[in-house]
């Protein structure tokens, strides 16, 4: 298989389909075959869609990924929801919890 180069990559569609070519270009290259790898055990790609989000999902590889190998994260509701998670977190530091043991 022939290596894709930066010219080859012609970035259309949705984000998450120009994320997803970017990434393979990265993640191409292996030890074995080439020397040296851009990616090491593992690693993360994202792309900010306006309020979308788009992270690569745990156990993909970057060689082989497709854009539905990206998890969508609204940021509107994440921002929404700090209020709550923060009054939790306060819940918490102040021993505001119970201890539920399965025994």
């Amino acid at each position: 298989m022939s290596l894709i180069t930066f010219e080859d990559l012609n970035f259309s569609g949705t984000y998450r389909h120009k994320i997803a070519e970017l990434t393979r270009y990265f993640g191409q290259y292996s030890i074995e075959t080439h020397g040296y790898q851009n990616v090491f055990l593992g690693g993360n790609s994202s792309i900010n869609d306006g309020n979308t989000l788009w992270v690569k999902l745990s156990g993909t590889s970057f060689s082989s990924i497709t854009a539905e190998d990206f998890g969508e994260l609204n940021l509107t509701k994440l921002i929404e929801g700090l209020p709550t998670i923060n009054s939790l977190c306060n819940q918490v530091r102040n021993g505001g919890y119970t201890i539920i043991s399965g025994n």
